[in-house]
């Protein structure tokens, strides 16, 4: 209850929700036994993603989303073997990018405790959850394991890495390397404001 009712008071101190109304959430998620921001959308009194950002200041995690550019995978890291599409789709996860040991996973119940657990058994990397809706994560579940996971180029390096002698293995690596530590600039700074958004918000 304790839970609810500070994701209940981000909500109305937002404007998001009346005292009413969240009043009629907190009797609905009892009576039903359902998570409060799940009461607040059955009753339709907010979008899922004015209760995701009030989840991320709740829970002091950063928000993704496609437009943030933050709910994005990067594609040349196989995450597509990290996580595996069944376990992604049953519990509705996406792996977005590594990090040293850090593993990115955009989570629509980021404090599923016990799911962090079994991510970080499975996966052997500490685990940085990111709130997402529901919705773009199904979606982006569909846009990332549907369209083959790594990425066209990743995997035709690749192959002329493997069969071609003109294309050492040595020199395709220090590329992707290269391309990778670029593409992860824009992230970074990304990350990083959605952090600092969130550890704002304790304040």
């Amino acid at each position: 209850m304790k839970e609810n009712a500070q994701l209940g008071e981000i909500l109305v101190s937002t404007g998001v929700l009346t005292e009413e109304q969240r009043e009629r959430a907190t009797k609905m998620a009892a009576q039903t036994r359902c998570l409060f921001g799940e009461a607040v959308l059955r009753l339709g009194f907010a979008s899922e993603e004015a209760v995701a950002v009030a989840l991320s200041k709740q829970l002091h995690v950063p928000y993704a989303s496609r437009e943030n550019k933050i709910l994005r995978v990067e594609r040349t890291q196989g995450l597509d073997k990290v996580i595996p599409e069944a376990f992604a789709r049953d519990n509705l996860v996406l792996p977005l990018f590594i990090e040293a040991n850090m593993l990115a996973v955009a989570m629509a119940e980021p404090d599923n405790v016990l799911l962090q657990d079994n991510l970080r058994v499975m996966t052997r990397h500490e685990i940085q959850a990111f709130v997402a809706t529901k919705t773009q994560v199904i979606k982006a579940i569909d846009d990332f394991y549907q369209g083959g996971g790594s990425s066209v180029i990743e995997r035709t390096m690749e192959a002329r890495a493997a069969g071609a002698a003109a294309w050492p293995g040595r020199d395709a690596a220090r590329s992707r390397v290269a391309r990778q530590r670029l593409a992860r600039q824009p992230r970074r700074l990304l990350v990083n404001l959605a952090r600092a958004a969130g550890l704002g918000a304790r304040s």
